[in-house]
């Protein structure tokens, strides 16, 4: 039987276990399915695998933020009075560069083949919702600051990931 494509299937796990699929009754597949622990406050982020689908990753609860805020530009201010006026220009507003670093320690080896394509990923997605609902509307468009990640390998055969990705741009308020 040769393979046409791909079936989804939502399927909710409550713990680890083998599923198995078939057509017309007859066994097609076998698949183990592993439920990984959370954390509280995970940060899930998902991408487009080299498969065309996409592969979600959860990490964990720290973080960084780090903001660059750049001017976008100045005014002048037309001095009305020598008494009240404090400045000939006024800021127009700021735009920020807003980075977040995600952390992942502790992942297992064997987890590292589907992240791969992280780095190569055309669209990456950041989960912003409240944690009911993982609809599409509670995920932003994010990048990556650069094609590579910092994986560190320790004894015990797990892996520490760092992340850094680019939030989409943010505007302060401005006067415009």
């Amino acid at each position: 039987m040769g393979t046409i494509g791909y079936h989804r299937y939502k399927y909710i796990p409550t713990e680890s276990e083998d599923i198995t699929f078939s057509v017309g009754g007859e066994i097609i597949a076998t698949k183990r399915v592993e439920l990984l622990e959370s954390c509280q406050g995970d940060r899930i982020i998902k991408f487009i695998n080299n498969n065309g689908q996409y592969t979600f990753f959860a990490f964990n609860r720290f973080y960084s933020v780090a903001d660059k805020p750049k001017e976008i530009g100045r005014s002048n201010n037309i001095i009305t009075s020598l008494k009240d006026s404090q400045s000939d220009e006024f800021s127009i507003g700021y735009r920020n560069k807003r980075t977040l670093t995600l952390v992942s320690d502790a992942v297992a080896v064997e987890r590292l083949a589907p992240l791969s394509d992280l780095w190569s990923s055309p669209r990456i997605y950041l989960y912003v919702g409240d944690g009911t609902s993982f609809q599409n509307k509670d995920y932003i468009l994010v990048s990556l600051t650069s094609k590579r990640g910092q994986v560190k390998v320790q004894k015990e055969n797990v892996v520490d990931i760092s992340v850094t990705i680019v939030l989409p741009k943010h505007y302060s308020i401005t006067m415009l």
